[in-house]
């Protein structure tokens, strides 16, 4: 899954066991809500991944027929920051980075940070296994590292602690942090690698960060909010928050994602998140508001625009008495294009019965490779155009910040069902089916 404001280059995930149960206070200005904590998963996306010929001692390369030695940013905006070249253009467009996803810069450091950097070491042995080892303590020395090793057969994803160094915004501090292996899973597109040797010795480092999860009502009804990306060597970044209305079940499922410097609409009220510290978030109360943003129950709200195939002019109105799917997707987004296949089989199976409609959140300057994406994968349905780069277009309309999301509108034009990702697409068309005479 993707989230608006996040351009991800390497995928880091990331758990820690850490949800809420929670307690509320509601003043005439303030919601104060007390987090505490149980079990949870929580993936996050974060890093990048760098090819490195330095030395690192012990490297057991001699043993296998394909390896590869690589070294990963463990918080990578600093390293994109420290590797800044002295240039004015590159320092423009960093600029220009930063403020376009509202990135927090008090954790950067001109200074290089050596061991925000874990080497990692990857190679197939002749019978296809795939061999991992991890640089875990930072001594560039791999002798002292456990060797993990992988096949498909059995799906393993093993945890372990690394050493690593940060900066607070005031001095550079040692830390240990959870990380998690995942083998067999890629961040990028099968095209990104020059061989399928290449794409085998790839592996997935995922971080393990804070999810913290708890109730509370807000105008007499019951909402759970879930804060994840949290992360506690920098606390003043942003954070997710997910808000979806209980008790859950398959026909109430609004499923909102905000980051934490958003306006939060939640059962009529605007809120905006005033802090979170020592487990306990406030928010501030704005005041009623008259858009809900296409919950579930509401009506969905309208929009029209030409189809980037037969540059026909779409608009949802005219679909009344149908049932409409709005696919939100991007081009940029790689959950989004590895989901485009599951798209395209449900568009196969459904189209005599639902109305498919993608609508790509991308710049206009983007939009040849939107059509090239929509060409390659026979994406033969309704494809619109939705310019992040201007405001209060369908994605903002829909409050969908979180790609790729998909929505059910049925035939008296409401919204019935809200997803994210692969299981919430998933899940859309099992509600779907729950209808009398719909194929199944």
């Amino acid at each position: 899954m993707k989230i608006k404001t996040k351009f991800m280059i390497f995928k880091i995930s990331a758990f820690l066991l850490l949800i809420l149960g929670i307690t509320t206070k509601v003043n005439a200005q303030k919601i104060e809500i007390d987090l505490k904590a149980s079990d949870t998963l929580l993936v996050q996306n974060v890093s990048n991944q760098y090819n490195d010929t330095s030395m690192v001692a012990h490297a057991p390369y001699i043993k296998y027929p394909h390896w590869s030695l690589r070294r990963m940013a463990y918080y990578s905006l600093q390293a994109r920051y420290e590797n800044l070249p002295d240039n004015p253009v590159r320092k423009k467009l960093f600029k220009e980075f930063v403020e376009r996803y509202q990135l927090d810069t008090s954790y950067l450091i001109k200074q290089k940070i050596p061991e925000n950097y874990v080497y990692l070491f990857t190679a197939i042995d002749s019978s296809g296994n795939k061999h991992v080892i991890i640089d875990a303590n930072n001594n560039h020395d791999f002798k002292d590292d456990r060797e993990y090793i992988f096949n498909s057969k059995k799906e393993l994803k093993p945890v372990f602690y690394a050493d690593i160094k940060y900066f607070d915004g005031q001095r550079i501090l040692k830390a240990t942090v959870p990380l998690q292996i995942d083998a067999f899973d890629n961040i990028f597109p099968d095209d990104h690698y020059k061989s399928d040797v290449e794409k085998k010795l790839d592996v997935m480092i995922n971080v393990l960060l804070v999810k913290k999860t708890g109730d509370i009502k807000l105008n007499n009804q019951l909402f759970k909010f879930n804060i994840s990306n949290y992360d506690e060597l920098h606390p003043k970044s942003h954070f997710i928050i997910n808000i979806q209305k209980m008790p859950f079940n398959k026909g109430n499922n609004n499923n909102y994602e905000y980051k934490s410097s958003d306006t939060l609409e939640i059962a009529g009220n605007r809120y905006t998140i005033a802090s979170l510290q020592d487990n306990k978030l406030v928010m501030n109360d704005l005041g009623k508001t008259t858009d809900y943003h296409a919950e579930t129950g509401t009506p969905a709200p309208a929009f029209a625009g030409d189809d980037l195939k037969s540059k026909a002019q779409f608009s949802l109105r005219a679909q009344k008495g149908k049932y409409v799917l709005i696919d939100f997707w991007g081009s940029w987004c790689v959950p989004c294009i590895k989901l485009i296949p599951e798209v395209t089989e449900l568009h196969y199976k459904y189209q005599q019965e639902i109305q498919f409609v993608s609508v790509a959140y991308d710049k206009s300057g983007d939009i040849a490779k939107v059509q090239k994406l929509i060409t390659d994968n026979n994406m033969n349905w309704v494809q619109l155009l939705d310019d992040r780069n201007v405001k209060n277009g369908i994605a903002d309309k829909y409050k969908v910040n979180e790609f790729p999301t998909s929505i059910l509108i049925d035939p008296n034009g409401k919204v019935v069902y809200r997803g994210i990702g692969k299981e919430g697409l998933k899940d859309l068309i099992a509600f779907y089916n729950l209808k009398p005479g719909t194929t199944k």
